[in-house]
């Protein structure tokens, strides 16, 4: 009886030695698909998991492994975000160099990327609020040029302008305004033609 409880005893032992060693080969099997870890990483997870003398100190390390493998996901794709985001808004050749300073520091401030991504959309329409406020600038500009329109004429033109929200409603007003202001130069031309001949 002894001897059979020391024969059990021992294939209990190599039973559990066999499942320890499945359990490492997994570990180890799962923490090699981790691709976000660096080898570096790896090696140090497979001495950990190596050195391990139960099946249940193993789990809590190649749950360590996924962990670290997230976070470092994490890192790699908010780094990729900003740098998208940093050419976005270096492209933007319309902001000045204060706004260009002030979103490029909102985005490395960033800890998240749906942050970065927002910082990079509120540039681009910064970038167009300067583009339409120069478009309205030089509208009013030429607006005020128009000498046959009255003052009353010109002011509701610029008005008009003001109020537009669109770069292309500001060529159609201003358009509108040219015409206008030619019809009523042909119309004094010939006003003057017609005195002259009277």
């Amino acid at each position: 009886i002894k001897a059979q409880e020391a024969l059990i005893a021992e294939l209990e032992a190599k039973i559990a030695a066999i499942k320890l060693e499945n359990a490492k080969v997994e570990s180890r099997n799962v923490i090699r698909t981790l691709t976000y870890l660096t080898q570096a990483d790896k090696d140090g997870l497979f001495a950990e998991v190596n050195a391990q003398t139960s099946i249940e100190a193993i789990a809590p390390i190649t749950q360590k492994a996924k962990d670290l493998n997230a976070q470092r996901k994490f890192e790699a794709e908010l780094k990729a975000a900003k740098t998208t985001a940093t050419k976005i808004i270096n492209g933007l050749k319309d902001l000045t160099t204060d706004q260009r300073n002030a979103f490029l520091s909102q985005v490395n401030n960033a800890q998240v990327i749906e942050d970065v991504n927002a910082i990079a959309k509120t540039a681009q329409a910064q970038a167009a609020t300067n583009v339409l406020k120069k478009v309205k600038a030089d509208a009013h500009k030429q607006i005020d040029g128009f000498s046959y329109l009255s003052t009353g004429v010109r002011a509701t033109y610029r008005d008009r302008v003001t109020n537009a929200t669109s770069s292309t409603d500001v060529s159609s007003i201003l358009a509108e305004a040219q015409a206008e202001n030619a019809k009523k130069e042909q119309e004094q031309a010939f006003k003057i033609y017609q005195d002259a001949i009277i």
